[in-house]
């Protein structure tokens, strides 16, 4: 991949993660929380994607992708030398809670989500995003 081609991918990716996040909030609001909570966390996927790129692990990608597996994310995350080592480590738990949270949303539908529960999952995916520099930090 060239510099250009690593700048664009990268770029995507952030677009695609703040699109996401937004189609999130709009669920949320509509009342749809497994659809926000699923939103959510591919928001937080395609930032940490992002940031994987402008950091060069492309060649770490599983069966030779142009993204991480999901298994994979957290710890190409953890090993970033980009960020500090305190929010590495917290990107890496966020991460986990998000895609635990997903995946109760997508799969398992006669688990109860309330919509307290996709407030949290926005709240996380909103602070992965601030730490991965793809969203300013939000007014609280």
């Amino acid at each position: 991949m060239t510099g250009e081609e690593r700048r664009n991918a990268v770029a995507w990716w952030q677009e695609t993660s703040r699109v996401a996040l937004d189609s999130a909030k709009v669920l949320l609001e509509r009342g749809d929380a497994r659809g926000c909570i699923n939103r959510a966390y591919y928001a937080a996927y395609q930032a940490g994607t992002s940031a994987c790129l402008a950091h060069k692990d492309e060649d770490l990608f599983a069966h030779g992708w142009r993204n991480p597996s999901h298994d994979q994310l957290p710890d190409l995350i953890h090993n970033n030398g980009d960020f500090p080592i305190a929010d590495r480590a917290r990107l890496r738990f966020l991460l986990s809670i998000l895609r635990r949270a997903r995946e109760t949303a997508d799969y398992r539908p006669r688990q109860s989500i309330e919509l307290a529960d996709a407030v949290r999952v926005v709240q996380h995916a909103v602070m992965v995003l601030e730490l991965l520099g793809v969203q300013e930090r939000e007014n609280a």
